[in-house]
């Protein structure tokens, strides 16, 4: 759960457990479309600048500069993750 501080996720929900969660907030015709495949590119190159970043990142702890530092790794995991299919993306929509 380490890698998840730098993202800005509210819910591990499952994909299909947002349904439910819709429901209990009073939604009905939920629908949920899967953007996966439309944010590997994306991911990617995340993945391929954070890969870069750490070449350089024992500078930014030299020069005390750590706010800069935080977030690396997550550029780094999601890709690892999504790769794997740990996880998805989707939109979600639903009526009240």
């Amino acid at each position: 759960k380490r890698f998840l501080d730098g993202f800005a996720l509210q819910s591990l929900a499952l994909w299909e457990g947002f349904g439910k969660l819709f429901q209990e907030a009073g939604f009905r015709a939920f629908e949920r479309i899967d953007m996966t495949e439309a944010t590997k590119k994306s991911s990617r190159i995340m993945w391929r600048r954070a890969f870069l970043f750490t070449l350089i990142l024992p500078f930014f702890y030299l020069f005390g500069n750590r706010k800069i530092v935080l977030g690396w790794h997550t550029g780094i995991a999601q890709w690892k993750a999504l790769k794997k299919g740990l996880w998805r993306y989707g939109i979600f929509y639903a009526e009240k």
